[in-house]
């Protein structure tokens, strides 16, 4: 098990943790990043990057007979499966984040306590 730094030592706690989870974090960094920006380029791709394009891709173009590509209207079910893997995933996302930034960063700061709280409390509202 680690035995993270005491909240006491803020400015090395992140030096002084083990090299592994130093790896361990970098990489979960990088990882989440990657996906993050390859979902963005997923959304630009299928929606064109606007509001019309997004519309678009859930309520379908049927009546658009001049469309390259023909796109229906999703189902209820794939909507809330959209909607089911998303804020699953999200919210796993966002408590590795949360517990990542407790760890180095006094919870009593009302910003810090801010910034972990509001990603869940923002896919919550949005879905």
């Amino acid at each position: 098990m680690v035995n993270f730094p005491s909240p006491n030592n803020q400015g090395d706690q992140l030096l002084s943790l083990p090299n592994t989870v130093k790896w361990l974090v970098t990489l979960f960094l990088v990882t989440l990043s990657a996906g993050f920006y390859t979902g963005i380029r997923f959304v630009h791709f299928t929606t064109a990057g606007g509001p019309v394009g997004i519309v678009e891709n859930y309520n379908g173009n049927e009546d658009n007979e001049d469309a390259l590509e023909m796109k229906f209207k999703k189902s209820e079910h794939e909507m809330l499966n959209i909607i089911h893997t998303h804020l699953l995933s999200m919210s796993v996302i966002f408590l590795i984040m949360g517990l990542l930034v407790a760890s180095f960063y006094p919870t009593s700061n009302k910003w810090i306590s801010a910034i972990i709280i509001e990603p869940m409390l923002s896919a919550l509202i949005t879905f």
